[in-house]
């Protein structure tokens, strides 16, 4: 029995040689303790790139001038004003003398028979040549034309600029979106990594016996909650970049770093509505444009009248015809003639009758346009005026109750030193707490854009604004 102990215990000792050996001597190579390495260089090679292609953070007056080339909608708008704009040369052109040179050639045959006998049969070449010149001289409706073409470019010009106002409105939006939602990750981050340390705390008092099961599973489901939102708060970030890189026309777009604790209330002077709103409307690009519309819709309706009118042009030609006749051979004929042309309109079925009908009630919608448009436009900039005046006393309300929630979680974190509270009470007060910190973020990017939107309004130049708002908040 001795023996056969001795023995087996030396062949354990002596399987377990090639262990200890094993462990002071590097393995030899295979594909399995290469796998390791090779993935570790697999993870680099993909992270290359990545690395490369970053560029740069991204103002957001950098951003709206990028966009200003790239956008997709407001290159459309562009070349519509640029097919408008050949309205104006193409209306005064009609006003400009109006040169024409003709060239008829042709064979003719010719026969003559008197009583049936044939007196002659000839065969030549004919060609006849004109030169006309017209030059309108009293043509009313030409004349409206060009001023209906004049207010049209206008118009045009102005619908560049309310979308140039629009482009800019939707890249500070995004840009602040985007600031917004990387404020709500770094909040919710926090709050996770509050509730793990919470959850500890909780499984230390249930394994002394100071706390209870239900505690845990309860501090679980809301870390598993509040999980579920930074994933939604993530992939709003993703979002907001990716919206804000389609404005700009590019892959990718890493914005400048911003901290919403940087904006006070105090940033925004308060001026009085009424002031401010005759601004808005000698230069609103809107009512320009609709006032230009309306010009237009006018200059119609007095081109459509003056077709009752009679027009006056004066004409310069001069002709020669090149030819043989019954009576002479190589006939070659020269005529100038210049004279004015008088056309006086009598009859046409009531077809301009038609024209001025449908010229005013052009004019007549054109003006309900213009009202609705300032109606509309009134009531979006009350709004905006007042919502910047009111984020003081809306902040000093949310600062407040961000206090009183801190209030709340020191007191809940002491007394659940003191087993008064439990580590739950503790997470469900610092749940509160985010959620009034994501509130006052929230107010203090309405306000940003609210603030901007009131300026650009208020301003003939909108890119000034814009390098305002990067200079107070270094965006």
């Amino acid at each position: 029995m001795k023996w056969t102990v001795a023995n087996a215990m030396t062949r354990q000792k002596q399987r377990s040689q090639p262990v200890r050996f094993s462990t002071r001597h590097n393995p030899p190579l295979s594909l399995g303790n290469l796998m390791p390495f090779l993935l570790w260089l697999g993870v680099l090679a993909l992270g290359l790139p990545r690395v490369a292609a970053q560029t740069a953070p991204v103002g957001v007056h950098e951003a709206f001038q990028l966009a200003l080339t790239k956008d997709q909608r407001f290159q459309v708008v562009k070349a519509q004003a640029q097919a408008e704009m050949e309205l104006l040369p193409q209306a005064s052109a009609r006003l400009l003398p109006a040169v024409s040179f003709n060239v008829v050639r042709g064979r003719v045959h010719q026969e003559r028979d008197d009583n049936n006998t044939l007196i002659l049969n000839q065969r030549y070449n004919s060609q006849q040549e004109a030169l006309v010149v017209k030059q309108p001289v009293y043509v009313p409706k030409l004349m409206r034309a060009e001023s209906q073409a004049q207010a049209l470019v206008r118009a045009a010009q102005a619908n560049v600029d309310l979308e140039r106002l629009s482009l800019m409105g939707r890249v500070t939006e995004t840009y602040l979106g985007a600031v917004l939602a990387r404020e709500r990750v770094g909040l919710v981050e926090r709050q996770v990594s509050n509730a793990q340390s919470r959850l500890k705390a909780a499984e230390a008092a249930f394994l002394a016996g100071t706390g209870t099961r239900t505690d845990v599973l309860d501090i679980r489901a809301e870390i598993d909650l509040t999980a579920a939102q930074l994933i939604q708060a993530k992939q709003a970030v993703f979002i907001a970049e990716g919206e804000l890189s389609s404005l700009m026309g590019v892959p990718t777009v890493q914005i400048k770093a911003f901290n919403l604790q940087d904006v006070r209330p105090d940033l925004f002077g308060p001026n009085r509505l009424g002031e401010l709103w005759e601004i808005v409307l000698r230069s609103h690009p809107e009512l320009l444009q609709r006032e230009y519309q309306r010009q237009a819709a006018e200059m119609a309706l007095q081109a459509a009248r003056a077709e009752h009118y009679p027009t006056a042009d004066l004409t310069l030609q001069r002709s020669r015809s090149v030819g043989d006749s019954g009576f002479f051979a190589n006939t070659q004929i020269t005529a100038q003639s210049l004279g004015v042309q008088l056309s006086v309109p009598i009859y046409q079925g009531g077809l301009i009758d038609s024209k001025v009908r449908q010229a005013l009630a052009s004019l007549q919608e054109s003006e309900f346009r213009l009202g609705e448009a300032k109606q509309r436009l009134e009531n979006e900039f009350r709004k905006t005026y007042f919502l910047v005046n009111e984020t003081q006393s809306r902040w000093l309300a949310l600062q407040t109750a961000i206090e009183s929630a801190n209030l709340t979680v020191l007191a809940n974190q002491r007394s659940a030193q003191v087993g008064v509270r439990s580590q739950l009470d503790v997470v469900l007060a610092e749940q509160r707490l985010t959620q009034a910190q994501l509130q006052l973020a929230e107010a203090r990017v309405q306000a940003v854009l609210a603030w901007v939107k009131t300026m650009t309004w208020t301003s003939i130049e909108q890119e000034p604004v814009l390098q305002q708002l990067a200079l107070r908040f270094g965006l």
